[in-house]
């Protein structure tokens, strides 16, 4: 490996792993936003989520990419405006992916998370103060082509009181690759989008049932997923464990709130 490029890495992951000690992880949701529903909406093309590394491959922002690949940690450092070069690479990398996935990959994410909330007794109505943006999430890992696929719901109470952010996700079984999302029949899509069904139910059931009591018996670890850092360099990041049953682990970060596959999926309690 580089010498620039293995400063850059362990740098990196000690600043993370030092400022994961004192980091204040995503809150529980007030009982207020929850007992008022959510109104269930498509990501806006303006959303924070999307950059020159996340880009929606439908208009509705049902079904979002992401990938870090196309930059150079030469160029970021030595060149001139390198920062705007790299992001401008990394643009042009996550667009032509997404060329390539437009009209394989197709979901209707708000329908399926409105049922899942809906049968899990949330209240879903147009004018809930709260916003619950829910999309099928498609991660592809660095210098790998392995894409893993979760459900994610942000939800936005900006308009509530109190005000509060937050985010949810499922990581679904399975890994994909770009060929095969591409290649994907209709049996294919039936079996991801039956998948993504259940991803959501799952969270629609833990937003319904977390609460601050739950959150004081979580206990702090130290954890590592490509679903987090997405590269074949292994980072650790600060969280709490909520639960670990079955084929995944719930941890709480900074972030949002995880649902991780344990198959690669590593931690360790504090």
């Amino acid at each position: 490996m580089h010498p620039i490029r293995r400063f850059f890495i362990a740098a990196t992951a000690l600043a993370v792993m030092s400022l994961g000690g004192c980091a204040q992880f995503q809150a529980v949701q007030p009982d207020a936003v929850r007992a008022a529903g959510y109104a269930v909406t498509p990501l806006p093309p303006s959303a924070a989520v999307f950059n020159h590394t996340t880009k929606p491959v439908d208009p509705d922002g049902s079904v979002v990419y992401t990938q870090y690949s196309g930059g150079s940690l030469a160029v970021g450092l030595l060149v001139p405006f390198g920062r705007f070069v790299n992001i401008e690479q990394i643009s042009k990398a996550t667009d032509a992916d997404v060329g390539t996935l437009i009209g394989h990959v197709k979901l209707d994410a708000a329908a399926l998370f409105a049922q899942a909330a809906s049968t899990q007794g949330i209240s879903i109505a147009d004018g809930a103060a709260t916003r619950a943006m829910p999309y099928l999430h498609l991660l592809k890992l660095s210098d790998v082509d392995t894409v893993l696929v979760s459900t994610v719901v942000l939800l936005e109470a900006d308009k509530a009181s109190p005000t509060w952010r937050g985010k949810y996700v499922y990581q679904l079984p399975g890994t994909y690759t770009l060929a095969s999302l591409r290649s994907m029949d209709a049996a294919a899509i039936q079996a991801l989008s039956l998948a993504a069904a259940d991803g959501f139910t799952h969270l629609a059931k833990y937003m319904r049932e977390e609460t601050p009591e739950k959150q004081q018996r979580e206990r702090k670890v130290l954890l590592s997923s490509p679903l987090l850092y997405p590269s074949a360099y292994t980072l650790e990041f600060y969280g709490t464990l909520i639960e670990d049953a079955g084929d995944v682990a719930w941890f709480r970060a900074t972030d949002g709130v995880f649902a991780l596959r344990k198959a690669n999926l590593s931690y360790q309690l504090k």
